[in-house]
């Protein structure tokens, strides 16, 4: 539906992404704009994608990539019907939870600059998704999941409690969210239940900052959220005041699609945008494609292994990432036998493990590589040899055994017989 911008790095597994998939077509998404950047929110009150602050912008939440990719979810525990429309004239979108006791809506929108009317959309973007859960009939129980992802989900950020919220830190960004109500935090992940009855409303917004600009991320109270939430509609409305007067065929779709085509011209050069995602029709196929030629071309019957590169037969400890990344699960059979090779024939008489054996262009021999032999203490435990792991990671040398109480990254140095060359590139290359 939607089509490329730029090729994002996801941080979940393989499988995982492939079963996300099956559960989640990009058709049955919502989209949010304010002209800068764009959110896709699911049938389930999920944001499963964002980017801030601009479309092109890496991602806080891309759970369309993978589950553990980022999301934001408001939804009713145990509905049994859900329903959605835009507001009338706006791209905001109202999602309805019918329960056994009650009904919830949640209104979504990513705010327009204050006061924006006509051609004004758009102008001063905060940078701030807006979420209202609203009780319109007996009593619901809302469930609150709140996981930014910065990076396609390659960050995990470090998130703190405030007051009348909860703050994230990873990477270059900055995010800041307002939630009425205390959350549980672990895991790099936020999570708050609360009651509803009749005519009752939480309000909650996602205010974005970047490290390197003064523009700086804060808690918005209930009564200014409302307000932007409003104004934001307001905004929308105007705009279709203004450009919507086609009376025909087909009304309401051809007035809806310039919203849609609105939503995604960048306010300030007037640019539409091709895609309010990455390419993720497109991604998906090559990222299946990739993955499966990898699979098949970079294992090695003689090796009984991954190896370094296709056709060949050497080893490379870094083919236990696959398991680490969720490439391939850990308990895989072809990570299990790379596992075992790995220990058999890349360690040395401590058990540390060599990055490679094979011939790289310099004159002396490789050291062991400590991370390398964590790495392969991880790949262990992922594979439920939790015995293995422990002694594999036992054989790294302690920190308090170095004078600094830091590890460095190669626990054996180059013999003296290398050339001075290749010495100083050891010491560059030790920590």
């Amino acid at each position: 539906m939607w089509a490329p911008t730029c090729l994002p790095r996801a941080r979940y597994g393989w499988s995982e992404s492939r079963r996300h998939r099956e559960r989640n077509s990009i058709g049955d998404y919502a989209l949010l704009s304010d002209r800068h950047s764009a959110a896709l929110v699911s049938r389930d009150g999920s944001i499963d994608w964002l980017c801030m602050p601009r479309f092109d912008s890496s991602s806080v939440f891309a759970r369309l990539l993978g589950d553990d990719a980022g999301h934001w979810s408001i939804r009713a525990a145990g509905a049994t019907e859900v329903s959605r429309r835009y507001l009338n004239r706006t791209m905001v979108i109202e999602t309805t939870f019918r329960t056994a006791t009650g009904v919830l809506t949640v209104v979504d929108a990513l705010a327009m600059g204050e006061g924006n009317r006509g051609h004004e959309l758009g102008n001063d973007s905060p940078h701030l998704l807006l979420r209202r859960a609203t009780c319109t009939a007996g009593k619901v129980e809302v469930e609150v999941e709140y996981s930014p992802r910065p990076e396609y989900g390659l960050i995990y950020p470090l998130l703190s409690a405030v007051e009348g919220g909860v703050t994230a830190v990873g990477g270059a960004d900055i995010l800041v969210l307002s939630c009425p109500t205390p959350m549980d935090i672990a895991d790099s992940s936020a999570h708050a239940h609360s009651t509803l009855s009749d005519g009752q409303s939480l309000e909650f917004a996602l205010h974005h900052g970047m490290r390197a600009e003064r523009r700086v991320a804060r808690v918005w109270s209930q009564v200014e959220i409302a307000g932007r939430l409003e104004d934001t509609i307001s905004a929308w409305d105007s705009w279709s005041e203004l450009h919507q007067s086609y009376e025909g065929p087909w009304r309401d779709l051809v007035h809806q699609s310039g919203r849609v085509l609105q939503a995604l011209s960048f306010q300030p050069t007037g640019a539409i945008c091709a895609a309010a995602t990455t390419s993720l029709p497109e991604w998906k196929r090559v990222q299946d494609e990739i993955h499966d030629a990898i699979v098949t071309n970079g294992w090695s019957d003689t090796a009984k292994a991954f190896t370094q590169s296709f056709g060949s037969d050497e080893l490379d400890a870094s083919n236990l990432m696959m398991a680490l990344v969720g490439f391939l699960p850990a308990d895989d059979p072809r990570i299990l036998a790379t596992i075992d090779a790995t220990e058999e024939r890349l360690t040395d008489e401590r058990g540390l493990v060599y990055r490679y054996r094979s011939h790289d262009g310099l004159d002396c021999e490789e050291g062991t590589f400590l991370l390398c032999t964590f790495w392969l203490a991880h790949a262990m435990a992922l594979s439920d040899q939790p015995e293995r792991a422990r002694a594999s990671f036992s054989n790294g040398p302690s920190p308090s055994s170095t004078t600094s109480g830091c590890w460095p990254k190669r626990s054996t140095p180059r013999p003296a017989s290398c050339s001075a060359t290749s010495r100083r590139r050891s010491a560059i290359s030790v920590w």
